[in-house]
C-alpha cells in the first residue's frame, strides 16, 4: 500500500508516544530539582534554628546531660551540641558529616574577619560564633550534578552568634 504525502500528515497513530518521549525527561527534572531545592531549604531552615537553639544552650556552659539517656556521664559542651542537633533531626542527619567550629572572641569589638582570640568553646563572657557544616547527599544522580560537588554532596551551613554567661 502506497500513501501519498496528505495521507502521511494525516495519521495520528504514534503521536501520544512521541510527544510524551518529549514532555517526560522535562517533567522529570523539573519534579527531581523542586523535590531537591525543597529538602535542601527544608534542612537548611532548620539547621539554622537548631543551631541557633544548641548556641543558647550552649553558652550557659554547665553541664551537659545527654537527651538520650541521662543517667549518662555529663557531656562536653560539643558532645551536647552533637547531640541536641541530632535529636531534633532524627535520621534524616548523617552525623558523620556534621562539624561544629566554635570561633571564640574577647569581645563583639574584637570580633576581627580571619579568627578567634582563643581555642574551643570559649570562656565565660566570650563571644563566640558556632559555624556548623553539614554535607547533605544529594538524592538523585542528575542533580547530585548540578548541586553538589564532585561527590554529590551539597555543603549547607548555619552560624549563629552567642555571648558566654558568666559561669564558674
Amino acid at each position: 500500500m502506497i500513501f501519498s504525502g496528505k495521507q502521511i500528515w494525516r495519521k495520528k497513530d504514534g503521536v501520544a508516544i512521541i510527544e510524551f518521549a518529549i514532555i517526560a525527561p522535562l517533567f522529570l527534572f523539573l519534579l527531581s530539582a523542586g523535590l531537591e531545592f525543597g529538602i535542601v531549604n527544608f534542612i537548611s531552615g532548620t539547621l539554622n534554628t537548631v543551631v541557633s537553639e544548641a548556641g543558647r544552650l550552649g553558652m550557659t556552659g554547665g553541664n551537659y546531660t545527654d537527651m538520650q539517656d541521662p543517667s549518662h556521664p555529663p557531656l562536653s559542651r560539643e558532645e551536647f551540641l552533637v547531640d541536641y542537633i541530632h535529636n531534633k533531626f532524627g535520621p534524616l542527619m548523617n552525623m558523620g558529616e556534621l562539624t561544629i567550629k566554635p570561633v571564640p572572641y574577647d569581645s563583639l569589638s574584637g570580633m576581627t574577619i580571619g579568627g578567634g582570640t582563643s581555642e574551643g568553646y570559649g570562656s565565660a563572657g566570650q563571644v563566640v560564633i558556632y559555624e556548623v557544616e553539614f554535607k547533605w547527599k544529594v538524592l538523585t544522580p542528575f542533580m547530585g550534578n548540578v548541586l553538589g560537588d564532585d561527590e554529590g554532596d551539597y555543603v549547607i551551613r548555619a552560624r549563629t552568634v552567642i555571648q558566654n554567661e558568666v559561669f564558674s
